[in-house]
Order: C-alpha cells, then structure tokens, then sequence
C-alpha cells in the first residue's frame, strides 16, 4: 500500500520584506557584500529606488563570464498592493525562506564561478524615473553611498535565461554564462 502526505509549513511575509530577504540571500551567497552596504540596498528597495541587482563574475582578465540578476518590477508591485496582496505566503519548498527559482541560479552560478575561479562584484539599475531626473539620481546616489559602474566588457556572446517568481510576480531572476 502506497501513502503520501503533505506538510505545509506556510509563513507569510509582506511583499517588501520577501522581495529584500530574496536580494539579500543572492548577494550574500554570491558576493563578500558587507551588512552596511545590505542596509544600504535595503533603504534602496524600501523607496523603489533600485530595479535591477547584478552580480558578474570577471576571469583574470577583468572579462565578464557571468551574470545573475534580480530584476524588480514596480509597476507589478504597485499592481499587486492595489489588489490588495500585501503578503505573500510560502511553503516548505522555499528553503530557508529562498524562492526556488533564486536558490537555483545561485547554485547555477557559485559553480560557474568556482569552476573558472572568478571574482564577483554586485552593481545595481535604478528605474527609468530616476535616470531622468539628474537632481534625483545625485540625491539616490548620494543616499546609498553608490558611484556610476565602469562598462563590462564580456569575454564572449552570453547565454542564459531568467525566470519569474511565482509567489512575487514582480520579481525575476536569472543567469547568464560566457564560456569563452
């Protein structure tokens, strides 16, 4: 006789708050990132200042071979908090309160990188609203404590995808890899 059962440990967290712990986990597993500059990032989230978190992984030659992303979408946020979904609840699947799809391209990743031997560096996008307003790019720039990012140069044609959550659908993450 075959059984199954189901165990739901469900936990509920504030769309805001599960979209933070979900950046912090990716840069904290891929990045020497210190807890200031995570509070720093925080604040970012917190004021809708930041869309896009990057992390690249460069070869001795300052070449970028990789690439994971957290993209925010604000505009789904705002969509979803005026529908009334403030929270949002997770099951046993999310381990260590990690989306399924982050956990993966963070092990995708971390592999990558340890395979080659790279070094990583987390940079940010801020939305279109912000990079039209000089006044208001200073004061975010100023606030977070962030400089303008030097361009990548890759070491060859990336491939890769990225995957939206389902649980938060503002928020995608994905991977890219150069093998040149």
């Amino acid at each position: 006789m075959t059984s199954t059962s189901t165990f739901s440990a469900a936990r509920t967290y504030t769309r805001i708050a599960l979209l933070k712990k979900q950046v912090k986990i990716m840069l904290r597993r891929t990045t020497n990132i210190s807890p200031d500059w995570l509070r720093k990032l925080e604040l970012g989230i917190d004021n809708q200042w930041i869309r896009t978190f990057l992390v690249y992984a460069f070869d001795s030659r300052n070449l970028c071979r990789a690439e994971l992303t957290f993209e925010i979408d604000w505009d789904e946020y705002k969509f979803q908090m005026s529908r009334g979904k403030t929270t949002v609840n997770i099951d046993q699947r999310w381990v260590d309160d990690t989306a399924i799809e982050v956990d993966e391209v963070i092990i995708l990743f971390n592999d990558f990188v340890q395979t080659y031997s790279l070094r990583t560096k987390w940079i940010v996008f801020y939305p279109s609203w912000i990079y039209g307003d000089q006044a208001k790019l200073s004061e975010v720039q100023r606030t977070l404590g962030l400089i303008d990012a030097e361009p990548i140069n890759w070491a060859g044609p990336k491939q890769g995808t990225s995957h939206q959550i389902p649980e938060i659908r503002e928020a995608r993450v994905g991977c890219y890899l150069a093998d040149a």
